[in-house]
């Protein structure tokens, strides 16, 4: 995990494209990415092993961010990279990039605190 933070760090510098996830959510997303570039779910002639193939999906969703003109990764980005990911099987780049999406819109919604409205009489 520790060489995926730090191939993030130097591939904000290189594409000026920021990293603009908190804590919580970047380590969701890189163990997604890990667990998304298990050498189980390479196709059968291209046998990258983690961390390059991580560092793969990273590169080319920096890539898209920096193509789109972005000044942020986003989910999408990371989502796209994953189902653009050729060295994997076609099934594993939908599933997980779509239990990618999913796990964040989880997260994301929990983030919106509840609160109750109080009307106030005319004064």
């Amino acid at each position: 995990m520790q060489i995926v933070e730090e191939t993030i760090k130097k591939l904000e510098q290189i594409t000026n494209v920021s990293w603009n996830f908190n804590f919580s959510e970047q380590e969701i997303i890189i163990n997604h990415i890990i667990e998304t570039s298990n050498t189980k779910h390479n196709i059968y002639n291209d046998k990258r092993y983690n961390p390059d193939a991580s560092i793969t999906i990273l590169e080319l969703a920096f890539s898209i961010a920096m193509q789109k003109g972005a000044d942020s990764i986003s989910i999408e980005n990371v989502a796209v990279a994953i189902r653009k990911s050729d060295f994997l099987y076609e099934s594993v780049r939908k599933t997980y990039a779509n239990k990618l999406l999913s796990q964040y819109n989880a997260i994301d919604s929990k983030q919106f605190t509840k609160c109750k409205i109080i009307k106030f009489p005319n004064l």
